[in-house]
């Protein structure tokens, strides 16, 4: 399977990468797993999502596409900026602000269907964000992710009275520095993303993959210089797969799971 991290309207990226698939994705024994974020933040998200979109109905087996926190009215309306924003890019796509906001406002219908996580063979644990902090309370994780109903407004992402949905859009792996910041359970408040969203440790983590199985979270969420980042002890990868993000100069990256192995594939660093 090759696992892909957020893309955030970079077409070129996407294109460069689809080179995977160049002879058609039913002619490649791969699965092909979209980490979310999509849109925003770059100059193409409509592109972005209609190609992911048609990549997916051609090919419903072999093509996952997860949800991201900005597959989201709130977040990919926003003007961040530097470069409109996705409803910005619908309406001048079509040229009339009454069709361009109708076509945005049915992609959010459409990102209200996402489902949130996925598994690589029963070992790689599959999400935008990442562990739910309900691991300590008693319930089978792998039957309450799998319960989460869809359609899943944004609404009911952050009302649910157990964080799930959240946690696993939202949440960053707390990095070395900010472990001793965390609690007995291993998590601690994410400051750079708002109330009631998680970092989370090594503690959490262990206590997930002690019960789940999985040996593995790869993940996007986060911004990576080399377009791959790899922490805990080698069990949390994150994948980001747009380069120059928001005129930065970081590189896009791919991860690769066969026969137990991970691998990784990155554009130049400039």
């Amino acid at each position: 399977a090759y696992l892909f991290g957020d893309i955030h309207g970079s077409y070129k990226d996407l294109q460069l990468f689809s080179s995977l698939w160049k002879i058609g994705v039913d002619m490649t024994p791969s699965n092909y797993v979209f980490l979310g974020d999509y849109v925003d933040r770059g100059p193409h998200s409509v592109e972005v999502i209609s190609y992911l979109l048609a990549l997916k109905i051609i090919n419903p087996k072999q093509v996952v596409l997860l949800r991201g926190n900005h597959e989201a009215a709130s977040q990919n309306r926003a003007d961040y900026g530097i470069l409109p924003s996705f409803r910005d890019q619908c309406i001048s796509l079509l040229m009339n602000e009454d069709e361009g906001h109708m076509l945005w406002e049915t992609f959010n219908t459409c990102f209200e269907w996402l489902p949130l996580s996925a598994t690589v063979d029963e070992k790689l644990f599959c999400c935008h964000g990442g562990i739910p902090r309900i691991i300590y309370d008693n319930v089978n994780i792998k039957t309450s992710i799998n319960s989460i109903e869809r359609p899943l407004s944004e609404v009911d992402i952050f009302r649910l009275y157990d964080y799930l949905a959240l946690d696993i859009l939202w949440s960053d792996p707390a990095s070395d520095r900010k472990e001793n910041i965390l609690n007995e359970s291993g998590f601690g408040p994410n400051k750079v993303r708002g109330d009631n969203i998680l970092l989370y440790g090594r503690t959490a983590l262990n206590k997930f993959m002690e019960i789940t199985g999985y040996t593995h979270i790869i993940r996007a969420h986060q911004l990576k210089d080399e377009g791959i980042d790899i922490q805990k002890e080698a069990r949390v990868v994150t994948v980001f797969t747009s380069s120059h993000y928001c005129g930065r100069g970081n590189s896009a990256g791919i991860a690769f799971y066969n026969k137990g192995r991970l691998h990784f594939s990155t554009t130049r660093h400039r």
